[in-house]
């Protein structure tokens, strides 16, 4: 089930693997600096395992699957899903205009190859965002502790707290 980087190669040339492996190690590295190695490579692996196997399950039985896309877009949506959670001092309108940017630029192919399985894709991505939330509800209290922790360190240097003038608005 898990190919090696010859088959891959062999199957959808060099340009994939490398375009797989561009984006593999950077957000195999956020996910583990972020939240622990558990993340990655524990968690993304097993659920890109888990999307492989859907994606087989709803291919005739002759249809095999080879690459690593679906891992990097389980990856994707944990990175989406955690990224909009854990950065709530970044203002709501900026967190999802960052998110629409990061999909309208990195999700929608340029051109559109047969030998590649967008379903795959799309359930990596799904089962990552869905993994995201959940784990962002079950570690809410650590998201909240590292915002406070983020936030003090940030005014840490500062006398005072910035306040709007409502007296005179700008």
């Amino acid at each position: 089930m898990v190919p090696t980087a010859q088959q891959h190669l062999r199957t959808l040339g060099h340009e994939h693997l490398l375009g797989n492996m561009l984006f593999f190690v950077p957000f195999g590295g956020l996910l583990t600096y972020y939240f622990g190695w558990r993340m990655f490579p524990l968690y993304a692996l097993i659920l890109g395992i888990a999307s492989q196997v859907l994606s087989l399950k709803t291919y005739a039985p002759q249809i095999g699957l080879q690459g690593a896309s679906g891992v990097l877009y389980v990856m994707f949506g944990l990175w989406l899903s955690l990224y909009y959670k854990a950065e709530v001092h970044v203002p709501r309108g900026k967190r999802w205009l960052r998110i629409i940017g990061f999909c309208l630029v990195m999700m929608i192919p340029s051109e559109f190859s047969p030998e590649v399985s967008y379903r795959s894709h799309l359930f990596g991505l799904i089962i990552g965002l869905a993994a995201g939330i959940i784990y962002g509800f079950l570690k809410h209290d650590t998201f909240e502790k590292r915002n406070r922790e983020y936030a003090r360190k940030v005014l840490a240097g500062r006398q005072e707290i910035p306040r709007r003038n409502t007296q005179n608005p700008v």
